[in-house]
This record gives C-alpha cells, structure tokens and sequence, in this order.
C-alpha cells in the first residue's frame, strides 16, 4: 500500500491542538512527518523510518517552510483535519521509509524503525498520537 498523501495546508482542530515551531533544516512539505536533528541544534527535518534517530518523529507539518524558514507542527494531541486525504478510521499510522511519508502499519518492512504518528477518526479527520518503539523489525 502506498504512503497516505497530505496535499495543501493541515488544519489543526478541537481543544487540545498542540502546536509548536521550529526551524526546517530541509525543505517540509505540509503533511510531513517531522523529527528534530540534535546535529542541527534540534531543527526539523523529515522523519524516516530507515535509521532510528530520524524516526523519532515530533509531529506533522501543518505547513509548509523552506530551509531556514520556521516550520510549525502539530504535536502529541492534535487533531488534524485536511479535506484530500482519506484517513482509514481506527487506523494507525507510521513513519515511512520515504521521508516524511506517513505509511500504514503492514508498509513497515523488515529492518525499520517502528514510530505510530496516530489513528485516523474518520476519513478527514487524523489524532495524533506519537510513540516511539525504537526497536527495528
């Protein structure tokens, strides 16, 4: 199954939107998983389920930020509405071995890092809900 694809700007929702900035170290397309780089002083880069420091997502890019740009994210809690996308209901999502894709669960392949992003509500609507299990499969 192909990554679920984010296309245009997320729009946060509900009372315990969590947001929070920080700055691109690579070009983030809204939608993006994000993680923080300590080699960069925590700028944000795309989170990838191929090496385990960089899946160590912190969120999902509610817009979009060139190099150097600020980068605001939607953190643990958020819920995350955005109109193109069909979200499966009660399904998880991944960190992706494309960076920054969210991919569902059966795409984490052998030799990936496992970190859930969250589960869909309903087919626009998305929670997130970080854990990280730092183990490969």
């Amino acid at each position: 199954m192909a990554d679920i694809s984010i296309t245009g700007p997320v729009t946060p929702t509900g009372s315990l939107a969590n947001i929070a900035y920080g700055i691109a170290a690579v070009a983030v397309t809204a939608g993006q998983a994000v993680s923080k780089d300590s080699a960069t002083s925590d700028q944000l880069r795309l989170a990838d389920s191929n090496a385990s420091a960089s899946t160590q997502a912190v969120g999902i890019a509610v817009c979009s930020a060139a190099i150097g740009e600020v980068c605001v994210y939607a953190t643990n809690g958020a819920t995350i509405t955005q109109a193109g996308t069909t979200f499966g209901k009660n399904i998880a999502l991944f960190v992706s071995e494309n960076a920054g894709g969210l991919a569902p669960q059966a795409d984490v392949g052998s030799g990936e890092y496992g970190c859930c992003l969250g589960f869909g509500l309903s087919t626009t609507t998305f929670k997130v809900s970080i854990t990280i299990t730092g183990v490969a499969t």
